[in-house]
């Protein structure tokens, strides 16, 4: 073999690991890049797909309203539309339909919003869902007060 063939061989060896190196780390970063964005605010989540999870531990805490229980609390917002859906469970007597305020308020207690909300009638021992919508982003709520 002369050292021209040889030098030819030395070059395709060569030739092919770089291109091997490329095509790796260019699978490594494709990889890294794909895995779900995740953008951390005070009291939210916002996912790569744009949907904003509220996180505050005092927003998820269980309220009260007379003998009303306001348990199961998740605030989102998608395509700025925020969605506060809630379990109401009626521990007392029998319940008449009726209208709800929510104040949504940030960490230093001051109103962002005020929402509507209204529940059904209910019997003693009855859960009904809470469903409020608001088309702002007030995901990112420290917690909210409610009241009739």
């Amino acid at each position: 073999m002369d050292k021209k063939s040889k030098n030819k061989k030395i070059g395709m060896i060569i030739s092919v690991i770089v291109i091997l190196a490329v095509v790796i780390t260019g699978i490594v970063v494709y990889l890294v890049n794909s895995r779900e964005k995740v953008i951390k605010e005070e009291f939210a989540i916002t996912y790569e797909d744009g949907v904003k999870i509220n996180t505050s531990e005092e927003l998820a805490k269980d309220k009260q309203l007379d003998n009303l229980r306001i348990t199961n609390i998740k605030l989102s917002c998608r395509n700025n539309t925020s969605t506060l859906i809630a379990d109401v469970i009626n521990n007392g007597g029998n319940t008449q339909e009726q209208v709800v305020k929510i104040e949504m308020i940030d960490k230093d207690g001051n109103v962002i919003m005020e929402l509507k909300g209204l529940l059904k009638s209910l019997t003693q021992g009855e859960t009904t869902q809470l469903n409020v919508n608001a088309s702002s982003d007030i995901a990112g709520a420290y917690n909210f007060r409610v009241s009739k």
